[in-house]
């Protein structure tokens, strides 16, 4: 999820942060849901799901780009149970599914123009918590650690459960895009997060 000063809840899982005045005019070019909140007198927060490209360039120039990265594989997997419980589906094709659901490059779509050392902050979901805290620190602000969207599935890693239906060696080489943006994103993440102007570890 992104925040332009964000995260996604990543089903997730991906957002953006800002001193950001959220106006009509913006939340119109928005093609996914976004939320606005005030994060101080002076700074407001745009979060969601939603490409930075679809943010006019000046509304970021003073803005704070945040991303959420989710590992691809165990975000499918995630994201797979949650549409067959909501659907009441049973998917047998999960390439199909992954094409139908415009997942292969996700993560570009996301980005936009931008590539993960671009961004102001990374968080990632599977280090969830420490994400949390650094975000607070960056934005002096107590964010609580919440959990939603939890999934309901075996306790299994989703790998796991992915192997037992599918031949996980077609769906990594169908999300091998959005593999090596999480990868770059992680490995910045254990640098410390992409915190530009921030001194935050």
């Amino acid at each position: 999820m992104h925040a332009l000063n964000s995260c996604p809840e990543l089903h997730i899982s991906e957002c953006y942060a800002s001193p950001l005045k959220a106006k009509k005019s913006i939340l119109k070019r928005l093609r996914n849901k976004v939320v606005c909140s005030r994060l101080s007198a002076s700074e407001e927060f745009l979060y969601g799901h939603f490409s930075l490209n679809d943010v006019p360039s000046e509304r970021l120039t003073n803005s704070r780009t945040i991303m959420f990265f989710r590992e691809p594989i165990d975000w499918i997997g995630s994201y797979l149970f949650y549409f067959e419980k909501k659907h009441a589906a049973r998917i047998s094709d999960i390439e199909r599914f992954i094409a139908n659901q415009n997942l292969e490059r996700c993560y570009e779509l996301f980005l936009g123009t931008y590539t993960p050392s671009d961004l102001d902050f990374i968080g990632i979901f599977e280090q969830y918590d420490l994400s949390v805290a650094r975000l607070s620190r960056l934005l002096k602000v107590d964010l609580p650690i919440a959990h939603k969207n939890v999934t309901e599935r075996p306790q299994l890693p989703y790998r796991k459960l992915l192997s037992a239906r599918f031949d996980l060696t077609s769906i990594v080489r169908v999300m091998d895009h959005n593999l090596q943006i999480y990868n770059e994103a992680l490995s910045l993440f254990q640098n410390g997060g992409v915190i530009k102007n921030d001194n935050v570890t």
